[in-house]
């Protein structure tokens, strides 16, 4: 009982930590890039300062691989109308958000991890897809 109280006071002070705010902004800016048809802007706004940016924005041929993708995406699925936080999962200093991103046709999803090492709160892994069936399935709400 004890450990789980100490466990429970770790918890409750980390929590600060992450507000939501760092994904939710980036995810802002990103989403208003897409739907402008900005691509590159929203990529390189939304992995900047993070350590993905050296791995895809500073690398040509990756950074095009995701513009190209995005573009894909609006092609097969319709115009990106929208987006919502759907749930985030916690665990010690790192945080995943998912998003639904909605199309004209279909959703997609975006995960953000995030990573605060102690002074700084950065984007560690991003990836996007469309099995928004799978996600329904796992965690949709039962009416």
């Amino acid at each position: 009982m004890k450990k789980l109280l100490i466990v429970l006071i770790i918890l409750t002070l980390s929590a600060p930590l992450f507000s939501g705010d760092f994904s939710d902004n980036k995810m802002a800016s990103f989403f208003s890039s897409l739907k402008k048809g900005q691509y590159e802007k929203g990529i390189v706004a939304l992995l900047s300062d993070s350590i993905l940016e050296e791995k895809i924005v500073n690398v040509t041929q990756n950074l095009n691989n995701w513009i190209s993708q995005f573009t894909q995406i609006h092609n097969l699925y319709g115009d990106y109308l929208s987006y919502d936080k759907v749930f985030t999962v916690k665990l010690g200093n790192m945080e995943e958000s998912t998003y639904l991103v909605y199309c004209t046709d279909y959703p997609i999803q975006i995960v953000i991890t995030e990573y605060f090492n102690g002074s700084k709160t950065q984007l560690i892994n991003l990836y996007f897809d469309d099995s928004t069936m799978d996600t329904l399935a796992a965690f949709g709400e039962l009416y």
